[in-house]
């Protein structure tokens, strides 16, 4: 039986607050769905690229505990969704200006990759990556900027 990713799941402390900054922050974002359950206000909520977050408001949460380590979002123009990051609001972990040589192993071929780490609304972290060459398991990807090798 196949399977594939349907959704990643976030609490928030303001369900309102993530929606606005989500929707600012990727092109075509949009609310799916929105309920209830055991009192508690969840929504499904697609970032417009294939990714759904399911987002949970919980006003309290310490976001020290149960949140993922990171949401790594593979684009198409690293720059201009940095930007939009940007502008909702997001703060920089780690700037965009960098191009990493990913080596490859076990028949994978070597890659370049550039990315970017935020922090969303709740401190939840945000990489975009942007490759060039092939990740080996999909068709040839986007053209990284041509910022130099760290």
């Amino acid at each position: 039986m196949a399977s594939r990713m349907f959704h990643v799941f976030l609490t928030v402390s303001n369900l309102e607050r993530s929606i606005a900054f989500y929707t600012k922050a990727f092109e075509g974002a949009k609310m799916l769905y929105e309920f209830t359950i055991d009192g508690l206000d969840i929504c499904m909520f697609g970032l417009g690229n294939g990714v759904v977050l399911e987002m949970l408001e919980v006003p309290d949460i310490d976001k020290r505990d149960g949140k993922w380590e990171h949401i790594a979002l593979e684009v198409d123009d690293i720059q201009e969704q940095y930007d939009r990051l940007i502008a909702a609001g997001a703060t920089v972990k780690m700037p965009l200006e960098f191009t990493t040589v990913l080596k490859g192993r076990n028949g994978y071929p070597d890659t370049h990759c550039c990315g970017v780490h935020v922090w969303g609304p709740d401190g939840e972290e945000i990489e975009l990556c942007q490759h060039r060459g092939c990740w080996g398991w999909e068709q040839p990807g986007t053209m990284c900027p041509p910022w130099e090798e760290k």
